[in-house]
């Protein structure tokens, strides 16, 4: 299920590159600082780091499809040399980034995340990852090719929400058609 849902998330951001038409496509990167938002996730863990990479096909005058991936990393409130734990989100989203006014943009994204745990205690490891339906809200700010945004990105397992609120910054390239 994890191989088709990732293999059909690709299928669909390539083929999107014939639909493009107006503007220039674009393919950013960048950083982010991730905050645990709420429920038990939040209470358990500290601030995520990490990073991303975003393909936008230009669509119309004002928008762009988008397909991202990235990874980032929180480690559970008292972690230390004996004893810690970390959950690792990696998401592969398809969503549309639509400019409100110039530089202004919203960004709703929805596909699959792939959350692993893992916990040490005394140098021994164990982990485990599951995947499940993500979706994110961004808004943002471009200028020139520096990319500021605001985003809430959640999935849910087993009744547990692993949301956050991240900060971002990155640079866009144009790629020319």
């Amino acid at each position: 299920m994890k191989k088709a849902s990732i293999i059909a998330v690709i299928f669909m951001a390539l083929s999107l590159t014939s639909i493009a038409q107006k503007g220039n496509n674009k393919v950013g990167f960048g950083g982010e600082l991730a905050i645990p938002a709420g429920g038990d996730f939040g209470q358990a863990f500290n601030t995520g780091f990490g990073g991303w990479i975003k393909f936008l096909f230009a669509v119309g005058k004002s928008g762009y499809v988008s397909f991202s991936s990235g990874y980032t990393s929180f480690t559970a409130k008292g972690s230390g040399s004996q004893e810690s734990a970390s959950i690792s989100v990696l998401p592969i989203l398809l969503g549309y980034r639509h400019a409100l006014v110039k530089g202004l943009y919203v960004e709703p994204q929805a596909g699959y995340g792939s959350y692993r745990a893992k916990y040490t205690l005394n140098g021994q490891s164990a982990s485990g990852s599951q995947g499940a339906f993500t979706y994110a809200i961004g808004i943002g700010y471009e200028v020139s090719d520096i990319d500021f945004g605001l985003r809430f990105q959640n999935g849910s397992i087993e009744s547990v929400n692993y949301g956050n609120v991240a900060f971002r910054i990155g640079y866009n390239f144009s790629v020319k058609k």
